[in-house]
């Protein structure tokens, strides 16, 4: 038998050592731990390379530094301005950074999955929910649970729903209806700012040569860098906003760089995207 049938892959053992570690690890700590698992081979650390690659979930949160998302994920805080229609029915669209929020294990295969997701509603019931495509654009379905709970707060469309992640993993989320009239512009304005100071250093950083970062990678990344994570969480007015275009193609800082949306085969994100920001610079 050859070490390759008797030992895990490189690659298997990277999702098992990341997706079990609560905190990122370094690249040699990966390695070391990954060593009780099977022999280290020469090409042992280009090996967990090519494995991080190719896993969606293993984020980048220093040089040489990596956690997995749905650990990662955990204690973030994300507002989606909620629409009429979708607090009458009951479901919110999603674009790339939500749809990576609420099903961090989408983006690895493009595949519908039956994650069932537990949602506390703040004064209100805890429920269940799940994905499901509305109008050819990956949702959430909420029900009717969820349509009464805005309801009886008052709510109506273009007040903002502030997603808080409890456990990714378990997938157990809270939401706060948060009123418009509670936004606090300027703050939002100047988060949208360091978002679009971050992505441009994180394209940068990933994509030489003209090559173009998908969307729901640069997601991942800005997850990964603890953007959504770094206030307090009760200061909901400083979440940055989820509202934008879906197709843009913008200039940064010392070149042109543009950032392709990759979509599903058969389903695409909500028109709205947390890539607003980006899309309010001026070009050169």
């Amino acid at each position: 038998m050859s070490n390759a049938e008797r030992y895990p892959s490189y690659l298997s053992c990277v999702v098992q050592v990341l997706s079990a570690s609560a905190h990122p690890m370094s690249l040699d700590a990966l390695i070391s731990t990954i060593e009780r698992q099977r022999p280290i081979t020469k090409g042992a650390r280009q090996a967990v390379h090519r494995a991080i690659k190719q896993l969606y979930q293993a984020v980048p949160v220093a040089p040489n530094r990596f956690g997995w998302l749905s650990r990662l994920l955990d204690r973030n805080i994300f507002r989606h301005p909620l629409s009429s229609e979708e607090a009458r029915r009951g479901f919110i669209m999603l674009d790339e950074l939500e749809h990576a929020v609420f099903f961090p294990e989408f983006f690895q295969s493009y595949q519908p999955e039956e994650r069932k997701l537990r949602i506390d509603l703040l004064g209100g019931e805890t429920i269940e929910a799940e994905a499901y495509v509305e109008r050819n654009t990956w949702s959430l379905r909420l029900g009717k649970p969820f349509a009464e709970w805005v309801n009886l707060l008052g709510g109506q469309g273009r007040d903002d729903l502030v997603i808080m992640v409890n456990d990714a993993t378990a997938g157990h989320y809270t939401l706060r209806l948060q009123p418009r009239e509670a936004r606090d512009e300027a703050a939002i304005q100047q988060r949208n700012s360091r978002l679009a100071a971050l992505a441009e250093e994180i394209v940068a950083a990933n994509c030489k040569g003209g090559e173009m970062m998908p969307t729901a990678d640069l997601a991942a990344h800005l997850i990964g860098r603890h953007f959504f994570g770094d206030f307090p969480q009760m200061i909901f007015t400083m979440c940055c906003t989820t509202t934008a275009r879906w197709s843009f193609k913008t200039a940064w800082g010392m070149g042109r760089m543009s950032i392709s949306l990759r979509r599903s085969a058969h389903f695409r994100a909500a028109p709205h995207s947390f890539m607003k920001a980006l899309l309010t610079l001026p070009t050169i």
